[in-house]
């Protein structure tokens, strides 16, 4: 059986909004991922700088856990 497939103006829709989809996904954990070396960063020139662990949590709104973690690579 031969002949040509039609393609449905709805498939054609979703698509588009699929590939769309995707494209902002992408942007959206660019943009996470740059926060989290950001708070990274800030939070190690703090350490560097003294501050104290309680302004930095309430600086950075992290946990002590994350802080600690983050001691224990540099």
């Amino acid at each position: 059986m031969g002949g040509k497939v039609l393609e449905l103006e709805t498939d054609r829709i979703l698509e588009n909004r699929k590939q769309g989809l995707e494209v902002t996904l992408c942007h959206t954990e660019i943009e996470n991922i740059m926060k989290c070396w950001q708070i990274k960063y800030l939070i190690s020139q703090m350490l560097k700088e003294n501050v104290s662990w309680d302004k930095i949590i309430l600086y950075t709104g992290c946990t002590r856990e994350d802080i600690e973690k983050l001691t224990e690579k540099l």
